[in-house]
């Protein structure tokens, strides 16, 4: 379920926006200096939301994550959390790049995708 959506820049750096029937945020991805690469156990990227007031508050981390099986494998996307103690709990997201009717990735457009955690059969 589609629930946002990012654009980086040539920098590295993204801005966006996500929103489910609790929360909308304003969001902004900021590069690591010496941060992770694909498939790291380092971030790559910490992310902030815009406060009421216009201010950028830490609400997580992003890595850069690939696609290891299917039609898209080897395909990069970003692996993130937003958390807030306004939140009820961690909202953990993922993001993919937006493709046009041909199939082809748009550089540096995202689109959010929040799912829920499938539960194991006992």
């Amino acid at each position: 379920m589609a629930s946002g959506r990012l654009t980086f820049t040539a920098d590295g750096n993204g801005k966006g926006r996500y929103a489910d029937l609790r929360n909308k945020f304003e969001i902004a991805f900021e590069k690591i200096q010496g941060g992770g690469g694909v498939g790291s156990d380092k971030p790559s990227h910490d992310v902030y939301g815009k406060t009421a007031g216009g201010d950028l508050t830490h609400m997580g981390a992003a890595w850069v994550k690939a696609v290891n099986d299917g039609p898209n494998k080897g395909q990069h996307f970003f692996s993130f959390y937003l958390d807030d103690p306004s939140m009820g709990g961690q909202l953990n997201l993922s993001a993919f790049p937006v493709r046009d009717q041909a199939g082809k990735a748009q550089p540096g457009e995202y689109e959010i995708v929040w799912r829920r955690e499938k539960k194991l059969a006992a």
